[in-house]
Formats: structure tokens, sequence, C-alpha cells
């Protein structure tokens, strides 16, 4: 530019030629007239945008006459001199053409005219912007016949970009993560901070918002924990960022990871010319506490492949201590080792168990838990009769197991465990497991009662035969002769409903992890183990 200026200055110090001012040289708005300075706009183009529409790539100079002279009556040649300290051939990239204009101009009829001859690319070949030819300048020489005098002028083509370029994706996007419990309407991501893209255009062209395919990807992986149908799930409130945010609840236990199709277009003001590309995003859905413990044992009835009420049964002896229960699933009456209950998150929480209540109450204090297990993916323990039953007490009860997960959220369900209580006559083999063995008297004693006794069934049978051989069939009376109420040798008034007709407990063994209400007070019963 600092060259263009010294030759302008040296022109108009020098030789006063081509303007309007100079006496005795040229008539007013003679050719070669004008400002020193010309501006034109030009768009980029390929070869065949000018072939199609050339005129669409020529611009005005404003110089009166026509190049190279070839009109006498203009008086002037015009020629392109090249440019300024630019590599690029301007003789190649452009042409100077005559053309008619509609009205005389100081009795011309025809200027001179500047086309784009060779195709323009304005954005250059990276995204950066300093290779990009947003202008380029130029001299055009104009010289009058009459006396071979030149004038030069200084050609400014700004270059305008046109959106030839689609939004490209570099690298791969970096996956999102969001926990389940992510309440609906929170933002989990930014585009523009989680996939780099660029444009080489530039202004609106170069500058883009995104969306939500709304339909799938294909050619993903799908599996029963994958999906493709986010767009359901997610929604992107801020164009602009490409704000992704949680359109409805997400669920772990049923989903792992979505692909969500977003849309990257430019914002040309031709909406027609805009152009789209296209980027799949990978959401991982994270566990969240919102499930309990569940109990565990071979046999259960299951729901959604959990054990459900689970309950498990077991027989004892009432005097009986330090004594390991054996314990039975109440389904299928089979052996089971322990009891074990685990998180149904993959959290992993570790699970504490308790006995928080027998029914009917008021022998919680007769068992123990034993743990075995407690690593964070089960929790196990043994149950153990630490206290005799006395014999007029309970023919049955229930002790209900609580398994607790060890959180904030202190999630938690129940489980039953049916004790029937055999009844049985005090004897050593029953004592067999306390500190103070048996004595000879003891069994002195025993064995007389056992002789009287016989002696009396005896004498009773004797009795019986005699009357049956005398045909005395009035001697059976009608209490005699009802049958009696059955009662599986429980004790009258304290046989408790077995677990097939007992609602009301076997609402207690539900699983209740969100039950408000407890009503065997959960705050209380949280012992250890």
């Amino acid at each position: 530019m600092a060259g263009l200026l010294v030759i302008y200055a040296f022109l108009q110090t020098t030789i006063p030629l081509c303007t309007a001012n100079v006496q005795n040289v040229l008539p007013q708005g003679s050719p070669c007239s004008g400002e020193h300075l010309i501006n034109i706009q030009l768009e980029e183009a390929t070869l065949e945008d000018i072939s199609s529409y050339p005129d669409k790539y020529t611009a005005d100079t404003h110089i009166n006459g026509i190049p190279n002279g070839t009109d006498s009556a203009t008086g002037i040649i015009l020629q392109i001199q090249g440019s300024t300290g630019s590599k690029i051939d301007v003789n190649n990239l452009f042409v100077l053409e005559s053309k008619p204009i509609p009205t005389s101009q100081d009795g011309y009829t025809r200027r001179t005219f500047i086309r784009l001859n060779a195709p323009l690319d304005r954005d250059g070949r990276s995204f950066e912007p300093n290779d990009d030819l947003n202008s380029i300048q130029f001299m055009l020489k104009c010289t009058r016949l009459v006396d071979s005098v030149s004038k030069y002028f200084t050609v400014n083509v700004e270059i305008i970009d046109v959106n030839d370029n689609y939004p490209q994706i570099l690298g791969n996007p970096r996956p999102i993560s969001v926990n389940e419990l992510t309440p609906v309407g929170v933002v989990i991501g930014e585009m523009v901070q989680l996939v780099t893209v660029m444009d080489k255009d530039t202004g609106l062209n170069g500058e883009f918002e995104f969306t939500i395919v709304q339909s799938d990807i294909s050619g993903q992986p799908i599996s029963s924990f994958i999906s493709n149908d986010a767009a359901k799930k997610f929604t992107i409130i801020s164009p602009r960022r490409g704000s992704i945010a949680v359109k409805s609840t997400l669920d772990f236990e049923r989903v792992k990871k979505y692909f969500l199709p977003v849309s990257v277009t430019d914002l040309a003001q031709v909406i027609s010319e805009r152009r789209t590309s296209t980027v799949t995003m990978t959401i991982d859905v994270r566990d969240g506490d919102d499930l309990g413990p569940v109990f565990e044992y071979q046999g259960c009835f299951r729901v959604d492949n959990n054990c459900f009420n689970p309950t498990y049964s077991t027989d004892i002896s009432p005097h009986l201590t330090a004594s390991q229960l054996i314990l039975r699933a109440a389904e299928d009456q089979g052996i089971i080792d322990s009891i074990k209950a685990r998180d149904q998150d993959t959290l992993n929480a570790r699970i504490q168990l308790s006995i928080v209540e027998t029914l009917p109450p008021g022998y919680k204090d007769r068992f123990a838990l034993y743990s075995l297990t407690n690593n964070g993916t089960l929790s196990s323990a043994t149950v153990s009769q630490i206290k005799p039953i006395g014999p007029d007490d309970v023919n049955i009860l229930k002790i209900i197991i609580k398994a607790t997960e060890l959180t904030d959220n202190g999630r938690f369900n129940r489980a039953v465990i049916d004790v029937h209580i055999r009844q049985s006559n005090i004897s050593c083999s029953e004592k067999v497991t306390t500190t103070k063995p048996c004595s000879n008297a003891a069994l002195i004693v025993g064995a007389v009662l056992g002789s009287l006794l016989a002696i009396v069934i005896t004498i009773v049978i004797a009795l019986i035969i005699k009357q049956r051989k005398q045909g005395d069939r009035d001697m059976v009376t009608p209490e005699q002769s009802t049958p009696s109420q059955q009662n599986e040798g429980f004790s009258n008034g304290n046989t408790i409903e077995s677990r097939q007709t007992s609602r009301k407990y076997d609402e207690i063994g539900m699983q209740s992890p969100d039950n408000v209400y407890d009503e065997l007070h959960n705050d209380q019963y949280l012992e250890p183990i």
C-alpha cells in the first residue's frame, strides 16, 4: 500500500494528466477521469458459477472508454498492471471488458468493467483466518493515446463469502454421563464444549446451531440396555450453545446408554442455502440410589426377577439354646444355609440385617443374628435361638428380619421366618445343650412313673374290652360321639394363623422400601448384627 501511495504522489506532482481540472489538456469529463481508488465487490465462485452467470461476477470501474484503445473515439488504453505484494496472478484472475452503458455520459456510450475470469476461493485451505483471501488489490493503468501519458488507479476487490462449506466435526465428541435421578430440565452438557465444530466460511455462514435429529441413527449397536430413541429423553434448550437437558425421567435399570443424533447447521441468511452436518453423542446413564435391598434365596417367588414377600420356615424345640435355626424356603421347602440380602442398585451399598420384632411380640430377645459376610455386594447372616421358650407360650411365631441399606436414604426391605415350635415333654435329650446334666435320681423317678403309667393303661384297656363283650354301648356319651376339634398339637388359645391365611402378618413381611408409615417403628429396631 505504501508503494501505491508513492506512485500516486509521484503522478500527482510530476504529470498532471487525466484529470478534469487540467486546462488545455483534456476537456471536462475526459477519459481516465475519476477517483484514484476504485472499490468493487465480487463473490467467491467456481468456474462453473462463472460460466453459468458471468454477469454476476462483473463489476463496474466507472472509467469511461474501453480497454486497449480499440475504439479510437475513446482515446485511451486500459491495462491491468498486477497486484501489490501478492502471489495472485491478477491478469489471469480478472479481465477488462467494454460494455455499453444505458445513458451516454459526456459523449461516451461504453465503459470498462472488471470481470472474474478464474475460480476464486476466499476460505483458504485451513479453518484458520490467516489464510483467508478477503480482498485483492491491483493497479489499473489508464493511458491517453493523444500524448501517451498514463494515470494509475488502485483497484480494491472485496471478496464476498459464499456459504460453500459444511460444518465439520473434528475428532470424536466427548461422551456425556448423567445420573438417572437427574431432574427433568437440568442441563447435562454443552455441545460447544463436548464437540469441536469448524467451518471455513465467515460471518453467519461460519456460525451454527444445534438441534436433535428426531429419527434414530442407524448402524449403532442395540441391546436390552442401549437405546437409539434418545429424542424422547433429551432436548436442546439453547441451540447456539447446544445445551442438552433431560426431557423425561431416566431409568438405569432399563436403559444404560443412549445415542443422541445432533445436527449442526450454519446460519446462512438464505435458509435454503444452509448446510448441515450430523454428529452422534453418547450418553451414559449412571445408577442412582433409587432401589432398596432385596432378599435372595433359591426357589423364592419372583417379581421382576426379585424375591417377592420372602418367607422362610423352621422348626425348633422350645427348650434349646445356642442352636442355629435350619431354614427352609416357604415355597418349596428347600434348605437355605443363611439369610442373604443385596442392594438392587449397582452402587452395592452395604446392608445391615437385624431382627426388628416377633409376632406375637415379646420373643425378639430369644433369637439373634450372626453375620457371615457384608462386603458391599451381598450380606448374609444365620439365625440362632439363644434363649428357651416356655412350654405354655406359643406353638408358632414369626420373626421379622429387616435389611437396611447403609446410605443416607436408608431404604429397607423385610422378610419373615415362620417358626413352628415342637411341643414335647422335657427330657434329657432336650437338655443336652444346657450346662446341667440329668441326675441318676431323675432317671429312677422317671422309670417309676413310667411303670405306674403302664399299669393304669393296662387296667383301662381291660375295662373297655369287658364292656364291649357285655354289649353295653350306652356307655358312650354324646361328647364322645362328636369328633373333637383338631389343633395339630398346638395349645388352645395360642395358635397363630398360618402364612397362607395371615394377611395381617404377611403385609408386614412384604417389600416396603418407600413406606412412610412403619408400624414396626423403623428407627427403633435398627440394631447392628
